[in-house]
């Protein structure tokens, strides 16, 4: 993870470049939009996340199970923080 660049992915830079994210629940729903805000706390983030609708959901880090956002997306964030 180090040489590919993820180590250092940072939430922060997601809401900068206003990446795309698809977040599964623990009820089995999916949320798909851009985080708007993320408050880290010592067992994980809340988020704050736009969708396509124009809400903003508030989503406790005990509700999210996963997230995903296509590689393609933080290529260039992942290509600058590991020098290649």
């Amino acid at each position: 993870m180090q040489v590919s660049g993820l180590a250092s992915l940072d939430v922060s830079q997601l809401i900068v470049d206003r990446v795309n994210i698809v977040i599964e629940l623990v009820n089995g729903k999916q949320l798909e939009g851009i985080i708007m805000k993320a408050e880290k706390h010592p067992s994980g983030f809340e988020l704050f996340v736009k969708t396509s609708e124009e809400n903003i959901h508030f989503i406790p880090y005990h509700s999210i199970v996963s997230a995903s956002v296509p590689l393609e997306s933080i290529k260039a964030t992942l290509n600058d923080s590991s020098g290649m």
